[in-house]
């Protein structure tokens, strides 16, 4: 799932003054990914760099200027669909 919302303009400050749109070397896109915890180290790599590698690809962003933070869902944890979701159940 991805939620998105950009900033009006002039709603961009960089070294204190107020500019038209994001600037490439500061105030990264800010990104988290929510994902089993039982996703291995190396699946979690993997998604981080894809969803990067997708966003500077395909938006004026700098693939320098994203931050992600991974957030492990634990079973039980999330409530979706009408339910608590426990991974066993699948």
């Amino acid at each position: 799932m991805i939620t998105w919302a950009w900033f009006s303009y002039e709603h961009y400050v960089h070294h204190g003054a107020v500019v038209d749109k994001q600037q490439q070397g500061s105030h990264p896109v800010l990104i988290e990914l929510i994902a089993p915890n039982y996703y291995s180290h190396d699946n979690v790599k993997f998604l981080m760099e894809l969803i990067a590698t997708d966003i500077s690809s395909n938006l004026p962003i700098n693939r320098n200027n994203i931050f992600i933070i991974y957030t492990p869902a634990y079973s039980e944890g999330i409530y979706d669909q009408g339910h608590v979701v426990n991974w066993e159940d699948n």
